[in-house]
Formats: C-alpha cells, structure tokens, sequence
C-alpha cells in the first residue's frame, strides 16, 4: 500500500497497515501545529473495492496526540458502494440454429450478454429467470455452450421448478 499526501502533512511520515484489525495508521503525520479548522488530503493507493455493490460498514476516522490520546474521531457515515458490474447489452435468439422461430416448436436459444468493462470474479454466478411463457423442456434438459468467456468444464445447468 502506498501513501501520499498533500498541505502540511510530514514528509517524514510513516504508514503502517495492520492487516488482522484492517486498520491504517499514519505516525508522525503533521509537520506542524495547525489551527482548527483545516483540512488535509491523502491518498491511499492499492485498496481493492469489496467484490459486491452492497454498502460497506464505516470507515472510522480519528487523530490522535503523541501519547496516542484521541482528539476527534468519527465512526459513522464514511461508507461506500462499488459500482456493480452492469450488463449492457443483451441479445437473445430463439431457434437461432434453425430457420424458423415458430409457436410451440422446441428449439435452442441463444443469449449474448455483454458485461461493462469491469471484471467478473472466478466462480461468479449468472442467473437466467426465463419467462413463464418459454418452457424449459423437462424431457431434454438445457444444455450450455460457450462462445466466449466462461469455462465448458466449470459451467453447470440445473433446471427446476418444472
């Protein structure tokens, strides 16, 4: 992790990551005294965002004297949210390796799913709610192959609820 800092924070400042209590503590970080109020920008680079969109727990923020002394702290309301990965295109092609997409017949389908370009996670999930007036074929199970991207040899298809 590295640190960098910018107004009147020390040059000679130090940084320590405790990786068990996830906590970042910045010794000797002022360079002076400073009067109230003031505001002091850092960076932290090569924090990785939480594999979900869900809102975090706060982030908890105090400075502290030499002695170790708190000053001010704030524990509430330092949150964030990623952003999900977003689907941004879809295609679907009913009966896409015949010539005919005719009522009641059986057939194959084909969907394209663009994903934004974020990365997906190894072993991520994708959920298919098919519409009731599509009917999955109880005698020939769905079947899956790949175009591009996901693992043949990972991939798994359970069809219930028919």
């Amino acid at each position: 992790m590295a640190f960098s800092g910018t107004n009147d924070l020390n040059s000679a400042s130090t940084l320590a990551y405790d990786s068990t209590a996830h906590t970042i503590t910045i010794s000797n970080a002022f360079a002076a005294d400073a009067a109230a109020p003031q505001t002091y920008t850092f960076t932290l680079n090569g924090i990785t965002n939480p594999p979900t969109s869900e809102t975090t727990a706060s982030f908890s923020i105090s400075t502290r004297n030499t002695a170790n002394i708190v000053y001010d702290t704030i524990t509430t309301g330092l949150t964030i949210t990623a952003t999900p990965n977003y689907i941004t295109a879809v295609e679907v092609y009913p009966c896409y390796d015949d010539l005919y997409s005719i009522t009641n017949k059986v057939c194959n389908y084909r969907l394209r799913v663009q994903m934004s370009a974020y990365s997906i996670q190894t072993g991520s999930i994708i959920v298919i709610d098919v519409p009731s007036e599509a009917i999955l074929n109880a005698v020939a199970a769905p079947n899956y192959s790949k175009t591009s991207g996901v693992d043949d040899s990972q991939a798994k298809f359970t069809a219930s609820g028919q």
